[in-house]
């Protein structure tokens, strides 16, 4: 609430349409694509959600970590990159 003096406001935040609203991206999978005794090469897939005219799209990517092994055991990363897979749209439901 908000003091103007003698009267209190309540403030209301605006709540916007889901079709007006970005949505972070949501971890998928983690999955270890290539393996040997000097590199790892990992994924990381994420979709990201969002509404246009009722219906909800999803964009799907992957960012691909390259790790070269040490010889104390730990990675180290080498490479990183994005890679967008393409997007979907969902089915209305019946």
């Amino acid at each position: 609430m908000e003091d103007t003096g003698r009267c209190q406001k309540h403030r209301r935040e605006l709540s916007l349409p889901p079709d007006q609203r970005e949505f972070p991206p949501v971890p998928l999978v983690n999955v270890d694509m290539f393996e040997d005794k000097d590199f790892l090469v990992n994924r990381l897939y994420y979709a990201v959600p969002s509404f246009s005219k009722g219906r909800l799209h999803c964009l799907l990517y992957y960012e691909e970590n390259t790790f070269r092994k040490e010889k104390n055991g730990s990675l180290t990363l080498v490479h990183s990159e994005i890679v967008e897979e393409g997007s979907a749209t969902c089915p209305s439901p019946r």
